[in-house]
């Protein structure tokens, strides 16, 4: 019942609340106009009819409705029906599909899928953390210098290449002996 208050705007019950807000928005607009049209100044008011459908101010039937209302105050004061634009319908009425309960059927969509989104998004995030998990121990692991090893790696060769250093310093010196250099 809450969800079916939101859809409902001009006493129309719309299929979504984007077009339920749309048509809320589309009602303040049809206040203000009547609050500000004088209807005796058949001009001015033909003026802002065509406007209206030049610029496609009103795009729902309770905007549709209200230019209705004044396409009929022009007639009554005398504009003929041929100089008065029709109002054009951008909807396709014909070559539809068998007609549903739009609203029920969009509710509903939305609970299931809502409860499907988040077990999708807990595996996604379950197999992302994984793969970072894998990504480190991998990197850490690896043979290859990287920005996490390359302390170690360096001061490992360093190391190494000391030793040898010793190593040679003292055959050179154990060598030196036996030949009686000093």
């Amino acid at each position: 019942m809450k969800n079916e208050e939101r859809l409902v705007a001009g006493g129309y019950l719309f299929g979504n609340e984007e077009d339920a807000k749309m048509a809320k928005d589309e009602q303040k607009t049809i206040d203000y106009l009547e609050s500000k049209l004088n209807y005796d100044k058949v001009n001015a008011v033909l003026k802002i009819y065509d406007k209206a459908i030049e610029e496609r101010i009103f795009r729902t039937p309770v905007g549709f409705e209200f230019l209705k209302k004044v396409r009929h105050e022009l007639m009554q004061r005398g504009i003929s029906e041929e100089s008065i634009r029709p109002i054009p319908m951008y909807l396709v009425f014909s070559n539809t599909e068998v007609v549903r309960p739009v609203r029920i059927y969009q509710v509903k969509e939305k609970e299931d899928n809502t409860k499907e989104y988040l077990r999708t998004s807990l595996w996604f995030n379950i197999a992302l953390v994984i793969l970072v998990i894998a990504m480190f121990a991998i990197t850490y692991l690896g043979e290859t210098t990287n920005m996490m090893n390359y302390r170690f790696k360096l001061e490992n060769k360093y190391a190494a290449w000391e030793q040898e250093l010793d190593e040679r310093e003292a055959e050179i010196r154990v060598k030196e002996k036996e030949l009686g250099i000093q």
